[in-house]
């Protein structure tokens, strides 16, 4: 009896002894599983990184396409940036900026552009005292710009006495000359299509608009949406040469006892306006800020709603207000100028 005990103690403890080493070989396949995965970026990790440096430039513009812009410097040397960002609505040739660029393997890409806020391209002078006659040409990427130029053009005629037609003259302008450069650039005879005549150039396009209109100049407006840094513990935002409060003051000062604060990127919208000559030359072009498109609600930590532009076009003084710093300098220059 006491021999069969044994036996089968020691048969247990062998069997308990062998059953780990189940275990093993899925153990060994795990293993193997995770080197295989991680190898390629653990490899990675040992590689050496690509240094990407960020350059500074301050230049002339002297050519803006949709993908790329050409700087003239100040030792006269040609520097050519790629954009991931369509500049052409802000820039104009002849303009000077100051770009900041990162430069990775051999490739120089616009990571910021600080276009001035106003600046004159022909001394003013030389061009305000000959318009009478202007016509404002919209352009709008928020929802709701179309009573900023109405706004506009009825800030122009009181401030700058000068004659504008509704600003959906110019829009119906071009709208009957894309019709007719589709009939312009197709050869009835061969059927051949003309790209050059069908997509001319945009001083091409200004100079037609001011014929078929009959003004001395064009008044070239985009609305744009851009994004502003927020930080509810501040409780406003500044962007392209305003200062504007995000809320309420009541929302400001509930804030200042909120245990954690909102640091985010705000939508806003800034206006930028290109003055042409009736022969499609650039005269001068001005950049401002414009409104925030949210609000504060007041809630502790600063919790942003939304806002659409027509809650803050409402405000008509607010506007006056805004459209006497973006048109401010071309006023002054007027006056200095006659």
């Amino acid at each position: 009896m006491e021999g069969g005990r044994l036996e089968r103690a020691s048969a247990g403890a062998a069997r308990r002894r062998k059953r780990p080493r189940r275990f093993i070989v899925p153990c060994l396949f795990a293993c193997a599983a995770f080197l295989i995965s991680a190898g390629p970026s653990l490899a990675r990790k040992n590689q050496p990184r690509t240094k990407i440096s960020v350059k500074k430039a301050l230049g002339l513009v002297t050519e803006i396409h949709s993908s790329q812009i050409v700087l003239m410097t100040s030792t006269g040397s040609s520097l050519t940036l790629e954009t991931t960002h369509d500049w052409s609505p802000d820039l104009v040739k002849g303009e000077q900026i100051t770009a900041w660029y990162s430069v990775a393997r051999g490739a120089k890409v616009v990571t910021r552009i600080e276009p001035p806020l106003n600046e004159f391209l022909v001394p003013p002078g030389e061009f305000l005292g000959n318009i009478h006659k202007a016509i404002l040409l919209p352009h709008s990427g928020v929802e709701g710009g179309g009573a900023l130029f109405d706004q506009m053009t009825s800030y122009l005629r009181t401030h700058f006495n000068w004659y504008l037609p509704p600003p959906d003259l110019a829009k119906e302008i071009r709208r009957t000359m894309e019709q007719q450069s589709v009939l312009d650039a197709m050869n009835p005879q061969t059927g051949a299509f003309d790209i050059a005549k069908y997509a001319p150039s945009h001083a091409d396009v200004i100079r037609r608009i001011a014929a078929n209109a009959r003004v001395d100049a064009v008044v070239e407006v985009w609305i744009e949406k851009v994004p502003v840094q927020y930080n509810s513990e501040r409780g406003d935002v500044q962007w392209d040469g305003v200062k504007q409060a995000v809320g309420s003051k009541m929302g400001r000062v509930l804030d200042r006892f909120a245990v954690t604060y909102v640091k985010a990127d705000v939508p806003a919208t800034t206006v930028v306006v290109k003055l042409w000559s009736s022969e499609g030359k650039p005269l001068w072009v001005g950049r401002r800020g414009l409104f925030l498109l949210a609000e504060n609600t007041g809630a502790l930590g600063g919790r942003l709603e939304p806002r659409p532009l027509s809650y803050a076009l409402a405000n008509h003084a607010a506007v006056t207000r805004r459209l006497a710093r973006l048109f401010g300098a071309l006023a002054a220059g007027g006056w200095n100028g006659r």
